[in-house]
């Protein structure tokens, strides 16, 4: 299922990038990108990871671990992700063609 997933997501943003690299106007990029639905697909992930979590682990502590495990890594990338972002688009800006 996770396969399916990621698969999707990748195939969304594919499609996205395949509309962006023919140079089609903005208008085109727009509806691309609501028509992928890649946010939509990616939100299948965590109930999936979550849903198979209890059918890997040995024991009930590998599970604890394995959740708080999951739980920091989407807190880390929910806090640098977007500072990340932030920080590409102070140094750099933004250009439209």
């Amino acid at each position: 299922m996770l396969l399916a997933v990621h698969a999707g997501r990748a195939l969304a943003v594919g499609l996205v990038a395949l509309v962006i690299a023919a140079g089609l106007p903005a208008a085109v990029v727009f509806v691309a990108v609501a028509v992928a639905l890649e946010g939509l697909i990616a939100t299948l992930h965590r109930p999936t990871t979550m849903a198979l979590l209890p059918a890997l682990a040995r024991s009930p502590e590998e599970l604890i671990a394995a959740n708080a495990t999951t739980s920091s890594g989407e807190a880390i990338g929910v806090l640098v992700g977007p500072a990340i972002g932030g920080a590409l688009l102070a140094g750099g800006g933004v250009s439209c063609r």
